[in-house]
């Protein structure tokens, strides 16, 4: 288990953030900013972070432990510690998004264009301790490396599922051109899989 920081080393931080916070919003950012954001959160430890619209308020900061059960505890113990900001809210992990089903390769890769995913489909198996492997077939991903692929299935697994639920409870992802035969009645459409996991979870 990570060793909880010292308290004043994370006031100091949320000290700042308090202070910026009104430049730090998503539209006002600038990269000096940023910069500053990275290494101030980074010196906490190893996490990931984002700033996105709220789901209550107009502004979210996420510092999640991203997949790192070790620094689970720490990103939970760094947000409690957040102070009241009348147009922020925080998260020590990423929620599943209200979104289209449209992820930007260029943001995620560095190349190329916007894809929709919600032509891709899926196989979900559970196991007797809650866990999951998903079979996923993505045939508009088919030109790019694997470890490309594995990388834009987690993110719309993260955006669909949320980044805590997608880690914990997703165990196996395994692309395929097309599905097995015992499996070819069991697949559906990416975009019913959160209520098809919630409803079996």
């Amino acid at each position: 288990m990570e060793k909880i920081h010292n308290t004043d080393n994370i006031d100091d931080f949320w000290n700042w953030f308090n202070s910026n916070n009104e430049l730090l919003v998503s539209d006002k950012i600038n990269n000096d900013l940023i910069e500053q954001l990275d290494s101030k959160i980074l010196a906490l430890g190893d996490f990931n972070w984002e700033i996105r619209e709220g789901l209550i308020k107009e502004n979210m900061l996420i510092v999640s432990a991203g997949g790192n059960r070790e620094l689970f505890q720490l990103a939970k113990h760094i947000v409690s510690l957040a102070p009241n900001i009348t147009s922020w809210e925080f998260s020590h992990y990423k929620p599943a998004k209200i979104w289209d089903f449209t992820l930007s390769i260029k943001d995620t890769l560095g190349f190329g264009d916007s894809i929709s995913v919600s032509s891709w489909e899926y196989v979900l198996l559970k196991f007797p301790d809650n866990t999951f492997d998903i079979i996923v077939r993505c045939l508009n991903i088919t030109n790019l490396k694997d470890d490309d692929k594995h990388t834009l299935i987690d993110i719309v697994l993260e955006n669909i599922l949320g980044d805590e639920i997608s880690y914990n409870f997703i165990k196996n992802v395994e692309i395929v051109n097309d599905f097995e035969d015992k499996y070819k009645n069991s697949k559906n459409s990416i975009v019913n899989l959160k209520e098809h996991f919630f409803s079996i979870l």
